[in-house]
């Protein structure tokens, strides 16, 4: 099954690389993300920051700093865990050994059980099983926080019909793309 997922990383990596977003797509999702964040009365949403042509979340995330309480992952090297920090502004960040930006600020961890975290991930599903990067930080953040909600961020081409899971993988509620959002479960 590991041979299997590093090989389609590796290939939706690689289509990724290729993709030039367009300003219209960018948009189109924050729009979407903005729509799930004021359609339901969240006591915090957890963004990520992008990375490696991930979508361009940041409206979203300033959007909702004005609105809610809001929170950026940051990765513990040597326990091999993320957890969630509160931000208040985007001007107060560092990159962790992956290059990803993380918040310096005061260390206000996540909490609540009326929670929306967006994922970032490689692929997902119709099901709404993702295919991450491997490092398996939000698979073990969403085993041990089942509570919040759980919705994916990607581009439309990145959907497909089945990805191979196991059964420690966790699915999403739903996914949101340019195309509007996927409710799975909710």
């Amino acid at each position: 099954m590991k041979d299997v997922k590093s090989q389609l990383r590796r290939s939706f990596l690689q289509k990724r690389s290729s993709h030039e977003p367009s300003p219209i797509e960018i948009r189109s999702i924050n729009f979407w993300i903005r729509n799930v964040i004021t359609s339901h009365s969240w006591d915090a949403v957890a963004f990520f920051a992008p990375y490696r042509q991930e979508p361009d979340i940041w409206d979203s995330l300033d959007f909702a700093l004005g609105t809610h309480r809001v929170f950026l992952p940051v990765v513990s090297d040597h326990k091999r865990e993320m957890r969630f920090w509160q931000v208040s502004d985007t001007k107060v960040f560092c990159r962790n050994k992956f290059g990803i930006l993380e918040p310096t600020e005061k260390k206000i961890e996540l909490s609540g059980t009326n929670v929306l975290v967006l994922v970032p991930m490689l692929s997902v599903d119709r099901d709404g099983y993702r295919l991450g990067y491997g490092g398996g930080f939000y698979d073990k953040f969403i085993a041990t926080h089942p509570e919040f909600s759980y919705f994916g961020v990607l581009y439309d081409r990145f959907v497909v019909k089945h990805l191979p899971h196991e059964p420690h993988d966790r699915p999403l509620h739903g996914f949101i793309t340019e195309s509007g959002l996927t409710p799975l479960r909710l």
